[in-house]
């Protein structure tokens, strides 16, 4: 546009001087209208709205305050005074543009899409009879709860300068994550599946293979209305001395009585090295470990052996009930993962199986001691975690008020210690699953 007015200017005037200056004009106009739709195309709809508005708007001041102006020069130095005028303004605006700090940093909104590893998106290898090597993380999400009453791992917890929060409980506001405790868990959980799972299984380079080591990556929701330990069927409400419901709930409410985690991320490997590679990628270490420490209040990592008790015949069961053991203080570890294995998952086999369509046992093979990779101190205490699948959480109720179940937690509670453990419901959702059909573990391997 500069270009346009100052050969306007230099050149004689003409008829084609004119026209040539024209088409240079709108020529610039247009680069100038692209250039803006490119920088603020990736925006999302609403900001991309208002800075268009903003274009315009300024746009329509420009053309009526130049008019004015032009209408001066034209009237006080004629057809040159206008030009120069034209040109004047052109060289401020890019003097302007030069002072005024490089766009190409301004953070932009994009998105990937999910890319899933599960049939029928991919084509599922047979199962292996030896036991895989599992990750079984325990998640508690970043909320206001006051740190008396839920663990913060060191770095968790972010406000919006991305510092530690100090106090989490003083103002919620500052949870750069999600602000309103109301929101809170409904936002985390949606989180956690339609973001960070797809951010977690995207590789951003054509050659980086280290995902094919992942076989299997699993989301276990907390799913607040089902059974837990403290809250286990048959359901009962209050009533009075004669067994009457009371003509109100108010006064008779009891607490809530919260599970110390609210989720787990199950991930399988066939080694342990395989563990080390998916987890120390560079992509993960640079942009999902950040993350983490967003999202997550605190994150237990349990470093497991797997033995697949019963194999699962779709991979895909929705429920699953979720046991953390912890064994009975006279026990070493070892005797109770033996006990565990050998004498009650057959007894546990028998009595689940009209209802249960897999059952898993995780040895827990981790650090027990600080400074040593993967520790957690609530996750080094405990010996082992029980994942049971079922179809529908109504199986899962039935299975629960059963004398078959009545059986089962017999048999634990004499190995374990059920003051330390706990137990709750999950939704399960698979991201990851390059194994289909999953085989038994064979216990002598």
């Amino acid at each position: 546009m500069i270009v346009a007015f100052l050969g306007m200017e230099i050149l004689p005037f003409s008829l084609w001087s004119l026209a040539v200056g024209a088409v240079v004009f709108d020529l610039g106009v247009m680069a100038a209208l692209v250039s803006h739709q490119t920088i603020v195309n990736g925006l999302d709809p609403q900001a991309r709205s208002r800075l268009n508005g903003l274009l315009m708007t300024g746009a329509m001041v420009g053309v009526a305050t130049g008019a004015a102006i032009g209408s001066a020069a034209w009237a006080s130095a004629g057809t040159l005074g206008l030009y120069g005028f034209a040109a004047a303004a052109g060289m401020a605006a890019l003097a302007v543009s030069f002072l005024n700090p490089p766009l190409e940093n301004t953070p932009m909104t994009r998105t990937v899409e999910e890319r899933l590893f599960r049939a029928p998106y991919l084509q599922p290898r047979p199962g292996s009879d030896r036991p895989l090597t599992v990750l079984c993380s325990l998640l508690s999400r970043a909320d206001n709860t006051p740190l008396t009453e839920r663990r913060r791992a060191e770095g968790h917890m972010l406000d919006h300068a991305e510092n530690v929060i100090a106090d989490p409980a003083a103002e919620p506001s500052a949870n750069a994550f999600e602000g309103n405790p109301n929101l809170n868990f409904e936002h985390w959980g949606e989180y956690w599946r339609k973001v960070h799972g797809v951010r977690f299984i995207h590789a951003e380079e054509a050659d980086d293979r280290t995902l094919e080591r992942l076989l299997r990556y699993d989301q276990l929701h907390r799913f607040a209305p089902g059974p837990t330990a403290t809250d286990a069927p048959p359901y009962r409400a209050p009533a009075d001395e004669q067994g009457r419901l009371w003509l109100t709930v108010v006064g008779h409410v009891e607490p809530y009585r919260r599970p110390r985690w609210d989720g787990i991320a199950y991930l399988n490997f066939a080694s342990l090295e395989d563990v080390a590679v998916v987890l120390g990628n560079e992509r993960v270490r640079e942009k999902i470990l950040p993350e983490d420490q967003a999202i997550f209040r605190d994150i237990a990592p349990v470093l497991s052996r797997q033995y697949v008790i019963v194999p699962s015949d779709t991979g895909n069961e929705a429920i699953t009930l979720v046991k953390l053991h912890v064994r009975n203080p006279t026990l070493s570890r070892d005797a109770f993962q033996q006990w565990w294995l050998r004498d009650h998952a057959p007894l546990a086999t028998a009595q689940s199986k009209d209802w249960a369509r897999r059952y898993v046992q995780l040895h827990n093979i981790g650090p027990t001691g600080p400074g040593q990779p993967l520790y957690h101190p609530q996750g080094s205490t405990i010996d082992g975690v029980t994942l049971m699948n079922f179809v529908s959480v109504n199986d899962l109720e039935d299975f629960l008020r059963s004398p078959e179940y009545k059986a089962i937690a017999g048999d634990e509670a004499r190995m374990t210690d059920a003051t330390a453990g706990e137990w709750w419901t999950t939704i399960g959702m698979v991201l990851v699953n390059r194994i289909a059909p999953e085989r038994a573990t064979d216990l002598g391997a």
